[in-house]
């Protein structure tokens, strides 16, 4: 399974926009890419819990998302409908961290060394 993983730190404000409903906009636009993108397995927004991560200077939101295969993974990253709501994303954001990865099955690998 591949995992893309983006961090965004959010501007305070974009085009009238401030950063809640810049949040709203980005979490529409990730719906829009379940629906929309066949390819993606799991996709989510997580956003900054105040509470918890206080005494971290901590990003705003993060989006997961999973895939079963890097062809998915690279048709979901060159759709058209993922672009539009990256290109986004980026006018919106003073910063971007994202990693891309293949997970490891731990229990399949375990389940064979049983075998």
């Amino acid at each position: 399974m591949i995992r893309h993983i983006v961090l965004f730190r959010l501007k305070d404000e974009f085009n009238g926009m401030n950063k809640a409903e810049i949040l709203s906009r980005i979490q529409h636009n990730v719906n829009h890419m379940r629906e929309a993108i066949s390819s993606i397995q799991h996709i989510e927004v997580c956003t900054h819990q105040q509470d918890v991560t206080a005494v971290f200077n901590a990003d705003d939101l993060c989006v997961l998302a999973d895939f079963a295969t890097q062809e998915d993974y690279h048709h979901y990253f060159h759709h058209p409908v993922h672009r539009d709501a990256a290109g986004f994303a980026a006018e919106v954001s003073s910063s971007v961290h994202a990693i891309t990865y293949e997970t490891i099955d731990y229990q399949a690998m375990a389940h064979q060394v049983k075998e």
